[in-house]
C-alpha cells in the first residue's frame, strides 16, 4: 500500500485523507502533529498560569476529571481488577 507522510509546513501540501485515498494512498501519517498541538496548548496554559496566577480561564479547553478517566479506561480497569481481587474498591465512588 502507498503511504504518504503529512508534515505541517513541509513540501507536500496538506490534503484531506479522502483526496489522498482517491489518489491511491492507503495510509496517511502525521508524525509530528500531536507534539505540535500539545506544545501549542501547553504554551497557552503556561502563559495563562503565569499571567493570571490561575487556570480558571482555561477550563473550557480542558477535559473534566471524569472525561480523563473515561479516556484512560478506568472503569474497565477497575472491573478487571475486581474480577481478580473483589475487595478492590471502585475509585469512582
Amino acid at each position: 500500500p502507498l503511504l504518504i507522510n503529512m508534515v505541517e509546513g513541509g513540501k507536500t501540501p496538506l490534503t484531506p485523507a479522502a483526496e489522498l485515498g482517491a489518489l491511491g494512498f492507503r495510509l496517511v501519517i502525521y508524525p509530528g502533529a500531536m507534539v505540535r498541538i500539545i506544545s501549542f496548548a501547553a504554551q497557552a496554559y503556561l502563559h495563562e498560569l503565569r499571567e493570571q496566577g490561575t487556570t480558571a480561564g482555561m477550563l473550557d479547553r480542558m477535559n473534566k476529571f471524569d472525561q480523563i478517566m473515561s479516556l484512560v479506561g478506568l472503569e474497565e480497569s477497575i472491573a478487571k481488577g475486581q474480577a481478580y481481587a473483589p475487595e478492590i474498591q471502585d475509585a469512582l465512588d
